[in-house]
């Protein structure tokens, strides 16, 4: 079956091994969040904050041709971006100034943060919002 995608893609047969052959499955541990957990802290909401009044709400909003790669900004709570970061770490910090970029450029997103401290996630359970 992948066989038959790589040549309708044109792939010359001679990558096949090589394409064949790469590692596909990550070795990191997947983990799912509870949008719903009390956990995720949403730091804008889309739909109520009076700074994205001006926006359509309508859903036919969606319906509209945008830019290629842009999301329309449509005042529902549709697009969701949450960073799951130890607020310690180096990388959580960084990771924070995204946060503050995308609320002052105004992106249609609902931006949530969830607070991981390092060393969690092997064994968690669902209070914190992940499982």
């Amino acid at each position: 079956r992948l066989l038959n995608c790589l040549q309708e893609l044109d792939i010359p047969p001679v990558y096949y091994e090589d394409i064949l052959s790469l590692k596909v499955h990550p070795t990191h541990t997947k983990y799912t969040l509870n949008m719903r957990s009390q956990t995720i802290m949403f730091l804008n909401d889309i739909e109520k904050d009076p700074v994205y009044a001006k926006w359509p709400n309508s859903v036919n909003e969606f319906l509209r041709p945008t830019m290629f790669g842009s999301l329309r900004q449509i005042r529902k709570n549709a697009f969701n971006l949450v960073f799951a970061l130890d607020p310690l770490s180096i990388v959580g910090v960084n990771l924070l100034e995204y946060v503050q970029l995308f609320l002052y450029h105004r992106s249609p997103l609902r931006i949530g943060v969830l607070l991981v401290p390092s060393g969690c996630g092997e064994n968690s359970d669902d209070t914190d919002g992940m499982s």
